[in-house]
């Protein structure tokens, strides 16, 4: 009897274990620096972009429903002469208080921003990135979250890495989507 339990038991672990290698990599969730009771009127934002449109901006609104934060993804090219774009980086700026920078980081000083939750606002392609493109990010902002996930990109030549296009998906929520009960 003792045998058939283990056999069950070591299917059900190789199960689970090929059901985790197909979900893909593991969320990464980052507290920001800027604390407070502020939320956001929920919102999300398919955002496309490629060569003839490399930028994006949008106003995401308080709870109050004012203009309270920026959105932005901008492109990192090549260099002057080679306009390729390598990566994206997204930002979230207080329009009210722009002289922090951008919310997504855990802290204000750049030296301490190391390691995955100090990266998650870079959409890097690289095989070797702190942060793998796929990955769902999750930043918990005063009182509400921004979920980065990119959906799709598209490289011009396959194996380099300069991209002509990718597919972000941003949203705002007051609830915590990585929580059990959602």
């Amino acid at each position: 009897m003792t045998q058939f339990k283990n056999c069950w038991i070591i299917r059900l672990v190789l199960c689970a274990g090929q059901l985790l290698a197909q979900a893909g990599p593991a969320p990464v969730f980052v507290e920001s620096f800027r604390k407070g009771p502020t939320r956001i009127t929920e919102t999300s934002y398919q955002v496309n972009l490629d060569i003839q449109h490399p930028s994006y901006q949008a106003r995401v609104k308080d709870s109050a429903g004012d203009d309270h934060f920026q959105l932005s993804m901008t492109p990192v090219r090549v260099g002057e002469e080679d306009p390729s774009i390598l990566s994206w980086q997204v930002s979230l700026v207080d329009r009210h208080r722009r002289l922090y920078g951008t919310l997504l980081l855990p802290h204000r000083d750049n030296d301490l921003n190391g390691g995955a939750q100090g990266h998650v606002f870079w959409l890097d392609p690289d095989p070797y990135a702190i942060v793998p493109l796929l990955t769902k990010r999750v930043v918990k902002i005063e009182g509400f979250y921004c979920v980065i996930q990119v959906k799709n990109y598209h490289r011009p030549v396959p194996e380099r890495r300069p991209l002509d296009a990718m597919s972000v998906d941003v949203q705002f929520t007051n609830t915590n989507p990585l929580s059990s009960a959602n």
